[in-house]
């Protein structure tokens, strides 16, 4: 049996089924003072360097699944990364984006 004739045909039968969206849950964020004390634990975690490249200058902490699409402001969800490779990830999300 074919999947198609499960679904009745619409003007929409070119898409896929639709799928079920994820419940939104509330996400920590945090006020700027409060911010500080997770970054400095996640800098320290990381042992004060880029996760990518190693450096210790220029260091920030990124958000690996962005607020944008329901990230927090967690521990499990913070990176430590240097200013170019934080501005190299940012552009690939950005462009990843663009082609959706």
């Amino acid at each position: 049996m074919n999947d198609s004739s499960q679904y009745p045909r619409s003007r929409f039968s070119c898409c896929a089924p639709v799928t079920r969206l994820r419940q939104k849950h509330p996400r920590l964020r945090l006020d700027p003072e409060s911010y500080e004390r997770p970054c400095r634990q996640v800098l320290e975690r990381d042992g004060w360097r880029c996760q990518f490249c190693g450096s210790s200058a220029d260091l920030q902490v990124h958000h690996m699944n962005p607020r944008s699409l329901l990230g927090d402001d967690s521990e499990r969800n913070l990176i430590t990364l240097c200013a170019e490779c934080h501005r190299q990830v940012q552009q690939h999300t950005a462009y990843c984006s663009l082609k959706r």
